[in-house]
């Protein structure tokens, strides 16, 4: 029964749900207070609005966040390409700049002392450094093309600029390092291949740009002697002016064909005399100077000079060139240096690391240029401990530049010689090198060498030009000469002009119109008596014994043979008709060098009328001596137009000089290298002979003080012997 209650009660609504609602409200009316039932609606509604708001909450935050998010990411891409378009302009503003300095090199005076033009070398190196890190540092951006859109061929264009800067700071200095330099950035275009998709753009201008790139590289090259980088560089510059011409029609396609027909047969001269080895490679040569030469024992009393000025003048019409650089021209530049200290070996391991990386990754793309830049730490060392071992081998020669940029060098040995003009010792003399320049150029580089020229040191200079000569001798000293550029075109130039910093002296080798080949180094005393200690000296060369006699009280060395050459008249030189007698205004004349005269000077003259300058009057005292070239040669001797001079040959390698006469074009490296050893003991006896001769002019002793003078008076010798006694010269009726 108590069960059926307790049912019912529990469960009203189930038994009759009206009376039950009815009674459940009047017991809630009746027991409940109305303020209780008032808060508990209240909270069930609190409750429910509750989890509404927390829900809205949390949507708003969600969203919130997310345009937060947006709102970051906006301000972080607006601050981005802030940066970017810092970064590019900033570029924009050191590539504007480096290229308006660059321009400015041009401008520079060709001539004059070096406080003139250095600086700017020093700021323009500056800013490319600048602009090679930035580039490299933020390649990425650069390359961009939302903000510059960089390509490889513009990364390549500052490369090669850069190799440029170097390749005329050689020709300002005569360094041969810094002409190392600029081949290394060269060939790191070369080796990366900057300028590969310039043929992908088809456009005219910038294939310009990348042929006269080849060119740079191909004259680098020469000067470096690289003869299998020359060849493979004409065959890919043949390809490109092919493709230039064939693409474009343009109207200087003829100019490049001269260029690339220039560049060939001046190529094929050079290897033309190298004899070829048993496996068809020539024969290693070496052009220049070592840089370990053995000291000489000359007398502690003599006057000592040096080598400080060189003009080269090359004025043969026909005569082989390849950028306004003949031959002769060509082979006497380079018997003017030293060879460098960098070894090209490290450039090519440096490469061959560079080939090793990812070409598409920029960081690695730039590390070899910019180690070009800056050298290894340990690579400086090696330097400076090989420059240290030279400088106490010759205490004359100056450190090497060897810090992190060229510019830091030019500090380095401006601070380390607070006078640089006064101080400076150079390995290399100083030298302009000029082709067919007028009189009045001529006249003017002249005088600014003589001006540079100070105490105890010496000018050179080398004429490889035609000769004048008149039938009617009127004035003494303008009888003849060389012959200058008549149309006085301006053919010096910065890039066409080789300027470098040499020490020497030189003297005279000649010929006569008889064809015999006879030479002295005698001394020639001027009009008045001079003391027993004067230094006046004059070197000639004679065409028979009889007048290779002395005729004076000073000391002489003669040489004299009674060998002739075929074919050859007896007339005086001085009376034979010229085929075309050239005016005189523009033939430089003996008397035209003798205000020269008044500091050292040394003459070499390679030229048909080269005995006109042997009767030059030493007026001044000072010491004076010429090397004459013959005048004559046999018809078994190649044409000076296709192999350059015999004589110029004989100053610059003596054993390619007798292998021309000799006609030997095969010869194994061994024994070409038996001779070269033969060779360097006559030219040391030689030299000793000429030093320890009492007989011997003083001051043809203080010129053979200076290395380069000493083995262009050895070797004017050494082809005096070699052509008297060879069968080629000899007089076909004796």
């Amino acid at each position: 029964m108590s069960s059926n209650v307790n049912q019912v009660q529990s469960e009203p609504s189930l038994q009759n749900p009206k009376d039950g609602y009815s009674k459940i409200q009047s017991n809630l009316n009746t027991t409940v207070p109305s303020a209780l039932v008032s808060n508990e609606g209240s909270s069930v509604t609190q409750n429910m609005s509750d989890v509404n708001a927390s829900s809205a909450n949390s949507a708003t935050a969600v969203v919130a966040a997310a345009a937060a998010a947006a709102v970051a990411s906006e301000l972080t891409t607006d601050e981005d390409s802030i940066r970017n378009q810092k970064l590019v302009e900033e570029f924009q503003y050191l590539l504007e700049k480096s290229q308006s300095l660059f321009s400015g090199l041009r401008d520079l005076p060709p001539t004059g002392s070096h406080r003139q033009w250095r600086p700017y070398f020093e700021k323009t190196f500056e800013v490319y450094t600048k602009l090679w890190k930035f580039q490299q540092t933020h390649r990425s951006v650069l390359e961009n093309k939302n903000n510059y859109g960089l390509k490889r061929w513009e990364v390549g264009e500052i490369a090669s600029k850069i190799g440029q800067l170097y390749y005329h700071y050689y020709l300002r200095t005569s360094e041969t390092n810094y002409l190392h330099e600029a081949y290394v950035f060269y060939e790191a275009i070369h080796e990366r291949q900057y300028f590969k998709d310039i043929l992908e753009v088809r456009n005219a201008a910038l294939m310009v740009k990348k042929m006269r790139y080849y060119a740079r590289f191909v004259i680098v090259c020469l000067l470096l002697n690289r003869d299998d980088n020359v060849r493979q560089l004409i065959s890919e510059l043949e390809g490109l002016i092919e493709e230039y011409t064939k693409s474009f029609k343009p109207p200087d396609a003829k100019e490049w064909q001269r260029v690339l027909e220039e560049i060939s047969n001046f190529s094929e001269a050079e290897k033309k005399l190298i004899p070829i080895n048993l496996d068809r490679t020539p024969d290693k040569v070496m052009h220049r100077l070592p840089s370990n030469i053995p000291e000489r024992s000359i007398e502690s009393n003599l006057p000592k000079l040096k080598l400080q000025e060189a003009i080269l003048v090359g004025n043969y019409q026909k005569q082989i060139k390849f950028s306004e650089l003949t031959l002769d021209m060509y082979r006497m530049l380079q018997s003017l240096e030293r060879e460098p200290f960098i070894a090209h070996p490290s450039a090519t391991s440096n490469i061959s690391k560079l080939n090793n990386t990812n070409d598409n990754t920029n960081t690695n793309t730039d590390i070899k240029e910019d180690q070009q830049l800056q050298q290894p730490q340990q690579q400086q060392q090696q330097q400076q401990q090989q420059q240290q071992q030279q400088q106490q081998q010759q205490p004359q020669q100056p450190q090497q530049a060897t810090s992190t940029n060229i510019a830091k060098a030019m500090n380095m040995s401006t601070n380390a010689n607070p006078s640089p003009e006064k101080t400076i010792k150079r390995m290399n003399p100083h030298k302009y090198l000029l082709y067919r320049p007028s009189l009045s150029q001529l006249l003017v580089y002249i005088s600014t060498a003589f001006k540079d020229t100070t105490e105890n040191s010496a000018l050179l200079l080398y004429f490889s030009a035609d000769g004048c000569a008149y039938a009617d001798q009127i004035n003494s000293g303008y009888g003849g000469g060389v012959l200058t550029n008549p149309k006085g075109k301006q053919t010096i130039s910065t890039e066409r002009t080789i300027a470098a910093s040499i020490h020497g002296t030189a003297g005279i080798l000649g010929g006569n119109t008889g064809g015999t080949i006879a030479g002295n180094i005698a001394s020639s005393v001027p009009s008045n008596p001079v003391p027993t200690t004067a230094t006046a000296t004059n070197s000639t060369t004679s065409a028979n014994s009889s007048s290779t006699s002395n005729n004076n009280n000073s000391a002489s060395l003669t040489i004299t043979s009674n060998t002739t050459v075929p074919n050859a008249g007896t007339g005086n030189t001085q009376s034979a008709e010229p085929s075309v007698p050239p005016p005189s205004t523009h033939c430089l004349h003996p008397a035209d060098l003798i205000p020269f005269s008044r500091k050292p000077l040394f003459l070499i003259i390679d030229s048909e009328h080269s005995t006109q300058f042997k009767n030059m009057p030493n007026i001044f005292n000072q010491p004076l001596m010429c090397l004459m070239s013959p005048v004559e040669y046999p018809s078994s001797v190649q044409d000076k137009t296709e192999i350059g001079s015999l004589f110029t040959l004989f100053l610059h390698t003596p054993l390619l000089g007798f292998c021309s006469i000799s006609d030997i074009g095969n010869l194994d490296q061994q024994k070409w290298d038996e001779c070269i050893k033969k060779i360097a003991i006559m030219e040391k006896t030689i030299g000793d002979l000429l030093i320890k001769d009492p007989n011997v002019n003083l001051s043809v002793k203080g010129f053979m003080s200076d290395d380069f003078l000493y083995y262009f008076i050895v070797r004017f010798v050494l082809c005096g012997i070699f052509l008297r006694y060879h069968s080629s010269f000899k007089d076909e009726k004796v």
